[in-house]
């Protein structure tokens, strides 16, 4: 791994549909280098699956990630095989610590506080640290009947030529190329990838949390940009922070980083951490993708 594919792993994740001409455009390299690179890093297992984010706005929920710490570093694998059966849970993120984070889904506040306490009983004697809330754009289209299938069909095949869904699902190719782009910009949905860390060689990725306390957007953006080697971030609307992932960090950057971040008065508390393995689950989205397919409100268009 080198500066080159972290920035690629960037691109694929903000679209993972993007060409690779595009990717090549955007980077300064030639088209057979992004194909040579990408190719590598899904044999290596750097990339372990493309997938269709459906925005969780679309059924009523919101994201939050709990961040949890391990009563004993044995303990994180029993952790993470536990919240494995809760079904709001979209992603678990592991590292090299006793620190682990969780991807749920909820509806309102008390939702929120329930999924956590189901949490919390659950990872039992490990206990839950920070609860954040990453921002999710609000999505500025509707769907249709039809917009649910195009959203059920690249769920089951992200990767899918528009040629072969446009026969498939019974409709004009530039109607459904029209359509897609029109629920891609509208925020329905994106392309994405799903990464795993551990199989990073040569070189490592942290990711580096940062909560502000203070300071207007100037102040903050001044602190993003002094970060060093980013490839991918997660803005957060509460706290009011950031999530940042940086490539190529020794020891000493780190330390250096964190004593740099601390001694800024805008922000109130910051850290790293080293993901190991990060394992999805997208149960329970596919099906409110597949009960908004048969549902007679989407096939009205409402």
């Amino acid at each position: 791994m080198d500066a080159l594919d972290f920035r690629i792993l960037g691109l694929l994740l903000r679209n993972a549909r993007l060409s690779y001409e595009s990717m090549a455009a955007e980077l300064g390299v030639s088209e057979g280098v992004i194909i040579n690179r990408v190719f590598l890093m899904w044999d290596a297992g750097v990339i372990s699956e493309y997938r269709t984010r459906v925005s969780p706005l679309l059924f009523g929920c919101r994201p939050a990630i709990v961040l949890a710490e391990a009563y004993r570093s044995y303990c994180k694998q029993k952790d993470v095989r536990a919240l494995r059966t809760v079904d709001r849970i979209t992603q678990i993120v592991e590292t090299t610590s006793k620190i682990y984070s969780a991807y749920v889904l909820f509806r309102d506040d008390q939702d929120l506080r329930d999924t956590v306490d189901l949490i919390r009983a659950k990872v039992s004697p490990s206990r839950i640290t920070s609860i954040l809330q990453p921002h999710e754009p609000v999505p500025s289209v509707q769907l249709t009947g039809q917009d649910w299938k195009i959203v059920e069909y690249l769920m089951d095949d992200p990767r899918a030529a528009e040629d072969k869904m446009a026969r498939d699902l019974g409709v004009p190719e530039r109607s459904l190329n029209r359509r897609m782009e029109k629920l891609l910009t509208g925020g329905a949905f994106s392309h994405t990838i799903v990464i795993q860390p551990g199989m990073f060689q040569g070189m490592t990725s942290n990711r580096l949390y940062i909560v502000f306390k203070g300071g207007d957007e100037h102040d903050r953006k001044t602190i993003v940009d002094s970060i060093e080697n980013k490839w991918n971030m997660l803005r957060l609307d509460a706290p009011d922070g950031v999530v940042i992932d940086v490539y190529g960090k020794t020891r000493k950057d780190i330390y250096d980083d964190l004593k740099n971040l601390k001694s800024h008065e805008a922000v109130g508390e910051t850290f790293y951490t080293l993901p190991s393995r990060i394992v999805s689950n997208d149960l329970l989205v596919r099906r409110k993708v597949i009960e908004a397919v048969f549902s007679t409100d989407s096939l009205r268009g409402l």
